[in-house]
């Protein structure tokens, strides 16, 4: 089957046009993605969102943005009628990461003379999110929201105290 994006329903979606304010922080077993909504308030002011992205293992934050977003491979797959957040089946990226996985849990076990196991990648999935300015794509288990900031000031706080933990 080939790849196709879906729509997701447990994430908000972000301002569709908003400015280039989304941040990815990183930290080693731990990632979060900040952006700005009218869609979490009745009043539709200008939030901020928290996504923490759990179990991540891979991720990429840049081009396209909106005017090129016609040239992602998956464009014609459903990004380009995706409201917010998706998630990708049959994902390529997914499939590339399990295989770079694979391979380095097999040399790394293998060379000290013990089985290499299967690794569990069953949960891992591919979520993707246009914005304006920006593509998110990211390889982890959930997405989750952690809060709804009024700025993002707010919000990278709460997310700095959070990668420390972590």
């Amino acid at each position: 089957m080939s790849e196709r994006v879906v729509e997701l329903e447990e994430v908000k979606l972000p301002r569709p046009s908003s400015p280039s304010n989304e941040v990815v922080l990183h930290g080693d077993m731990s990632s979060f993605l900040i952006y700005s909504t009218y869609y979490a308030s009745d009043d539709r002011t200008a939030k901020s969102v928290l996504v923490a992205c759990a179990g991540i293992s891979l991720s990429r934050f840049g081009y396209p943005n909106d005017e090129g977003l016609t040239e992602h491979r998956l464009y014609r797959s459903g990004l380009g009628n995706l409201n917010g957040f998706g998630e990708v089946k049959d994902s390529e990226f997914l499939k590339e990461y399990e295989t770079m996985s694979k391979g380095s849990h097999e040399r790394i076990w293998s060379g000290r003379g013990l089985s290499a196991t299967k690794q569990a990648h069953q949960s891992k999935r591919h979520f993707i999110v246009s914005f304006k300015e920006n593509v998110f794509e990211v390889i982890c288990q959930e997405l989750k929201i952690i809060g709804i900031f009024p700025d993002h000031s707010a919000a990278l706080s709460e997310a700095g105290q959070k990668i420390n933990l972590d």
